[in-house]
């Protein structure tokens, strides 16, 4: 896993972001860091895919929405779907 933040140094300027990351955390996504207009970026562990955490979102609740719906959609609890 890469886990490049400690959680208590994240310092994303938006509190409904700041909430997605920690909850990207718990679910064990790595966080990366960048620089620019990009804050950073979520990583499946599974999969390896990667999402970009923006720095100024146009709009926070969206954006926020647009991280849990990466977490839910690369959480990997089907079983059933590995074992095949």
């Amino acid at each position: 896993m890469l886990y490049v933040y400690n959680v208590a140094d994240w310092s994303h300027s938006k509190k409904q972001v700041r909430d997605a990351l920690d909850e990207a955390y718990a679910a064990d996504f790595g966080i990366g860091s960048s620089a620019g207009h990009r804050w950073g970026y979520l990583e499946c562990g599974k999969c390896g895919q990667t999402f970009s955490v923006w720095s100024t979102p146009k709009n926070a609740d969206g954006h926020a929405k647009q991280i849990r719906r990466f977490i839910k959609k690369h959480s990997h609890d089907d079983e059933a779907g590995e074992a095949q």
